[in-house]
Order: structure tokens, then C-alpha cells, then sequence
């Protein structure tokens, strides 16, 4: 999961040992609405594409993240 924390790390501008384990919308302070937005910046310059709307909406948690970027979960 450690690209994922990479994307959360990149896009708070924190450092990954910063970024816990369970990091998500409910449990990482920095994620709200506009950290929202920081973190879909993050993963569609990760993945070298934009989002679709449903993809947005599921990115939750590190694992949502680390499937997107592993491909799984194109929408």
C-alpha cells in the first residue's frame, strides 16, 4: 500500500511515515473536502489520467487508492 501512501503523502505535503496505516476520509484530518480534491489530483498524476465521476466518488481510503492505481477498479 505504500504507493497509495505515496499519493496521500504528495498530495498533503507530508511525509509517508506521516501518512497511518488506516488513512481515509474519517480517520486522516487533513482529507476533507479540499483535501478531497488534492488527493484525485495526486492519483489521476500517478496514473497519467483524469478520473471518472464514479472513480471520484469511490476513492475513500488507501485501498480504494491503491486499487486505481493498480488498475482494478476503472470505472
Amino acid at each position: 500500500m505504500s504507493a497509495a501512501k505515496e499519493v496521500l503523502a504528495q498530495a498533503f505535503d507530508v511525509s509517508i511515515t506521516e501518512v497511518p496505516d488506516d488513512a481515509g476520509m474519517e480517520t486522516f484530518t487533513p482529507w476533507d473536502s479540499l483535501g478531497h480534491l488534492k488527493v484525485i489530483a495526486a492519483i489521476e498524476e500517478k496514473i497519467g489520467r483524469d478520473l471518472n465521476t464514479e472513480e471520484v466518488l469511490a476513492v475513500i481510503d488507501l485501498a480504494s487508492i491503491e486499487k486505481l492505481i493498480a488498475g482494478v477498479h476503472r470505472v
